[in-house]
């Protein structure tokens, strides 16, 4: 933005040069002609709407209130020559967080000291009852030539403590993903255990050098944050004390009544981890992203399902999992449609609706049973045939643990399939299409596969020059089913008759008569079909 020489002088204020900027509003080097300090000038752009404009007189109003060490300094605020407001704030020579972390990423005991500078700033901002909501590592500045002194900026998203003129739509998310809270990516409310987590997530990453959830795909880390506890920072970085790594465990719980209540417990908790090394992360003796594994885990023979059995944390059990990622679009469901998912696919479905108005859920949390994909496909035909706007994509893929990487990249690979599903549709990532092609009808393409339904064979009498033909050879166990069938209606008392044979000898054969004779009786029955799924661990055959 560049301004004329009018623009650029105030009766307090002279603009030297712009710095920075955001959405809204610049950032601008200016002098104070009463001090001859240099100050930080943040200048409303002109287009800025309502809403903008009432955002930045709340950052206004909350910085004026604040005095602390670590949070930047309010020099004064009011309206620019032009009818712009303006906030001024003290000037700041260094770099933020982030841009310290690509080019010389800090030690151990260094980035400990950080975030315990910052969250006892952030205890200051709760004691207001302020809530920052976006505490990410370039909203934390690093003062030049004082090693860990820290500087908290930009408090353009609080939630103040009071009501005010900016209110929030529902369904938007504010914070930057990689750092917010479980409850933000809900969409619910937010409490300083919500600020905890986003500062516990800045110190996990400048602890490993990584994000707590490795994933790029916005819906898909929304889904990890709100479906799966965190990792340990010990599993990313083995030379982490166990003290501090419970500290930042705890801070990053997925569950806030788990976190620390209060940002000053977390600042604390820091106080107390003891002595520390200094290695930053990603170097040999630090050894950042290398994981230990388990003999299950390497091992190329492990099974795809733990066959039913639960698995619990720690166990290095693979175990076969299904995202689905689903959009309402524009519908309004008049029933939850949670609870209609869990009578389709069973009581194992972990499920969750984000803030974005989408909706993700993973089979096989608990044990895999093997049929997750296809429950998952299922659930999602329904879902579009109930609301036609609506559309979903499901993906398969391997957990670890019970409740740690769930998902992975299968729900990566989901929202991804989502990005290309039309209204109306349902598509599949190739792993799970690959399981579904025999058995629903699909469409490849060169993004994944769109399901048009399944396929039903075998329950259609089969036809000769275009008419059904009779079973023949088959009327001795054709009628021992059909008497059994008559007992039941006679004496009211459920039965079970079982039809074995080796592949080929006409099961198959029989169960299409046997249906067609029945929907012919006087009370004919609902016929419910079930089959064995031959990529499920405990599967023998279909019925």
């Amino acid at each position: 933005m560049v301004l004329n020489d009018k623009q650029q002088q105030h009766e307090r204020f002279a603009i030297q040069a712009r710095v920075g900027g955001g959405a809204s509003g610049d950032i601008f080097r200016a002098v104070d002609q009463t001090t001859g300090t240099i100050v930080a000038l943040k200048l409303l752009r002109a287009r800025a709407n309502a809403g903008e404009r009432a955002r930045f007189d709340r950052e206004i109003a909350v910085l004026a209130d604040l005095r602390h060490p670590n949070i930047v300094d309010y020099v004064a605020h009011g309206v620019w020559p032009d009818g712009r407001p303006f906030l001024a704030m003290e000037w700041l020579e260094g770099e933020d967080l982030a841009k310290v972390s690509r080019t010389k990423p800090l030690g151990m005991k260094d980035a400990v000291e950080v975030v315990r500078r910052t969250a006892q700033a952030l205890a200051a901002i709760h004691s207001r009852g302020i809530v920052h909501r976006d505490l990410k590592l370039s909203n934390i500045y690093m003062i030049a030539g004082r090693r860990t002194a820290i500087k908290l900026i930009d408090f353009g998203v609080v939630r103040p403590a009071g009501p005010d003129a900016y209110t929030t739509e529902p369904g938007t998310i504010l914070g930057t993903p990689h750092y917010m809270a479980p409850e933000q990516a809900r969409g619910e409310a937010v409490d300083p255990r919500s600020d905890v987590y986003s500062l516990g997530s800045v110190l996990f990453r400048l602890l490993t050098g990584r994000n707590v959830f490795q994933t790029d795909h916005v819906v898909a880390l929304l889904g990890r944050l709100v479906l799966e506890d965190p990792p340990s920072p010990s599993t990313v970085r083995f030379d982490i004390p166990e003290r501090l790594d419970q500290v930042v465990h705890r801070a990053i719980a997925r569950d806030p009544s788990q976190r620390y209540p209060h940002a000053g417990d977390f600042a604390r908790a820091l106080a107390r981890v003891g002595d520390l090394g200094n290695d930053p992360p990603q170097t040999e003796r630090s050894a950042s992203q290398i994981r230990r594994r388990t003999r299950l885990e390497s091992d190329p023979d492990t099974s795809g399902s733990s066959g039913g059995r639960p698995t619990y944390p720690g166990l290095g059990v693979r175990r076969v999992v299904a995202c689905l990622v689903y959009d309402l679009g524009n519908t309004s469901p008049h029933i939850t449609i949670s609870d209609n998912l869990t009578d389709i696919v069973g009581e194992d479905v972990r499920i969750s609706i984000l803030a974005s108005g989408k909706t993700v859920g993973v089979l096989g949390v608990e044990h895999s049973r093997g049929d997750e994909v296809m429950r998952a496909t299922r659930a999602a035909l329904q879902i579009v045939s109930q609301y036609p706007q609506a559309r979903a994509a499901v993906a398969t893929g391997h957990a670890i643990m019970a409740r740690s990487d769930l998902a992975g990249e299968a729900l990566e690979r989901a929202a991804k399939q989502l990005d290309h599903a039309g209204p109306g549709t349902v598509r599949l990532d190739p792993y799970a299409a690959g399981v579904l092609d025999s058995r629903f009808d699909l469409r490849h393409d060169d993004d994944g596969s769109v399901v048009n339904g399944e396929i039903l064979s075998g329950l259609d009498p089969r036809e000769l020059l275009g008419k059904p033909t009779p079973t023949v050879g088959r009327e001795n166990e054709i009628a021992q089913l059909l008497g059994v069938f008559s007992q039941t209606l006679r004496d009211s008392y459920p039965r079970v008759a079982i039809l074995l044979g080796a592949s080929g000898i006409g099961k198959s054969r029989v169960r299409s008569e046997l249906i067609q004779r029945l929907e012919l009786a006087t009370m004919p029955p609902e016929v419910l079909v079930c089959r064995g799924d031959m990529y499920s661990q405990s599967s023998i055959g279909s019925v």
